[in-house]
């Protein structure tokens, strides 16, 4: 079993929370509710819109009543009207995205660029990503020959999928690749690997399979918040670790906290030297007097499959 197999890690979960443009109906609704949203869904907008507004004035905090009445008035192309429920809409609570995008086409609709783009702004800082939605949404036809409509789109994908915009998140690229590794002082093979990037090019997932067996997983991202990069390793022998650490002079230079193999504390030291295009050197240090002294774990040379 290689000496990787030993680190100790906590497992990462990284959840993301997007606002939609049309929101949920809550669960457990009212059989009023429930006979709203069928007309809505049937299409009956003029019968939905008073349907819902029933519910609203009967549940003034209904948040979803009142967008659902907005967005009735805007299917039977009363724009304006909708306006004074969003706004109801949104003091009940209602999210601020859905709230946006709605307010974005009474714009756009009124031909009022100006406020059309000041809500797309805002649209972008509530995490809100559905750019597919608003190139088709035939409301805006009137903003696409605007140069600021592309720049709102880009405002909505910096926030959304900063990983596409900032070259922070693509430091860790040279490492992506399908290779196989060796040993670095005695070039004899001691596995392979596969390191994909995934999740909107935010996360580098290494898939490693060790020659002697044994396998193990890590997933690497750039912390935005810390300015450092993180890994969390995994493997099928329950080994696991995380490590922290920034890129210098084409080397990532990561450290972690584990224990030895007698169970003492230890402090981890892994490097990934950028050697070129077909070629990556992780060299793993340890030691178990707080940085003072170092041995070596085990030296690899990654060399990239033809």
């Amino acid at each position: 079993m290689l000496k990787r197999e030993r680190f100790l890690l906590g497992l990462l979960f990284i959840a993301v929370a997007a606002a939609g443009a049309s929101g949920a109906q809550t669960p457990q609704a009212s059989p009023a509710s429930q006979k709203a949203e069928e007309l809505y869904q049937a299409k009956d907008f003029a019968s939905a819109e008073k349907a819902y507004l029933a519910v609203a004035q009967s549940e003034p905090d209904n948040a979803f009543a009142w967008f659902r009445v907005a967005t009735a008035l805007q299917a039977e192309g009363e724009y304006p009207q909708s306006l004074p429920y969003l706004d109801k809409a949104e003091r009940a609570g209602y999210p601020a995205g859905a709230i946006f995008y709605r307010r974005a086409r009474v714009a756009a609709k009124a031909n009022d660029k100006d406020k059309a783009f000041n809500y797309l702004n805002q649209l972008a800082s509530t995490g809100f990503a559905q750019v597919d939605l608003l190139r088709n949404d035939p409301d805006f036809a009137v903003l696409k020959d605007d140069p600021r409509f592309e720049k709102a789109i880009e405002n909505i994908q910096k926030i959304s999928a900063p990983c596409d915009f900032s070259p922070e998140y693509r430091q860790f690229d040279f490492w992506i690749g399908e290779w196989d590794v060796f040993s670095t002082q005695g070039h004899q093979p001691v596995g392979s690997s596969s390191i994909q990037l995934i999740l909107g090019k935010c996360v580098i997932l290494e898939n490693w399979t060790g020659g002697g067996g044994g396998a193990g997983k890590s997933f690497n991202i750039y912390n935005a918040n810390t300015k450092k990069w993180e890994q969390i390793w995994v493997s099928s022998s329950g080994a696991l670790m995380k490590f922290e650490g920034v890129l210098n002079n084409n080397v990532l230079d990561y450290y972690g906290d584990a224990f030895a193999p007698n169970g003492a504390p230890s402090r981890r030291h892994l490097q990934f030297f950028n050697q070129g295009p077909g070629q990556v050197r992780q060299f793993s240090q340890m030691s178990t007097d707080g940085g003072k002294t170092w041995t070596v774990e085990y030296d690899f040379t990654y060399l990239r499959k033809k």
